[in-house]
């Protein structure tokens, strides 16, 4: 994995997991990657509800919109 991601990236996938969410890197990043392309930024999911991600983001640092945005009221909860 760390070859594949910057070590922000990494962090912020192990910050979730650590603590006990699951979280993935998604979207355009991965079409990147397999397409042997550098991609020019990342989405990551988690199964964390939005309240908890906003918790993780400000215990770690994380400001709305400058290293990794946490999520706002246009966030949606989908179905299982």
């Amino acid at each position: 994995m760390a070859a594949l991601f910057p070590s922000y990236v990494i962090t912020v996938l192990e910050l979730f997991r650590k603590h006990g969410f699951e979280a993935y890197v998604v979207g355009g990043a991965v079409r990147d990657l397999l397409c042997g392309k550098h991609p020019h930024d990342y989405d990551i999911v988690t199964s964390a509800r939005p309240e908890e991600t906003r918790r993780l983001c400000k215990g770690a640092g994380g400001k709305p919109g400058r290293k990794f945005r946490c999520p706002g009221p246009s966030c949606r909860r989908t179905s299982r």
